[in-house]
């Protein structure tokens, strides 16, 4: 799902709340656009956050908020088991 608000939104699966109702050890990695050089560089304000499951590392959520969210969030998909 994507929005184009201001920030743009995309996520795709779980959340670690809504992953955790299910009954689902879940973990999140989140990264700022601006701890790589290119998001330095062209939109440093965004984030990305990938949930997974504690147990084994399966992907089930991917959220990003930022330029080109809409965009990136297909990426994330293909990661989400």
């Amino acid at each position: 799902i994507g929005m184009w608000t201001i920030p743009e939104v995309g996520y795709f699966g779980l959340t670690k709340e809504a992953a955790e109702k299910q009954g689902i050890f879940a973990e999140e990695g989140i990264a700022s656009y601006d701890d790589c050089l290119r998001g330095r560089v062209f939109a440093p304000e965004g984030l990305l956050k990938l949930v997974f499951r504690k147990n084994d590392g399966v992907i089930i959520g991917v959220h990003i908020i930022g330029t080109d969210a809409c965009e990136m969030v297909h990426y994330g998909m293909d990661l989400v088991h």
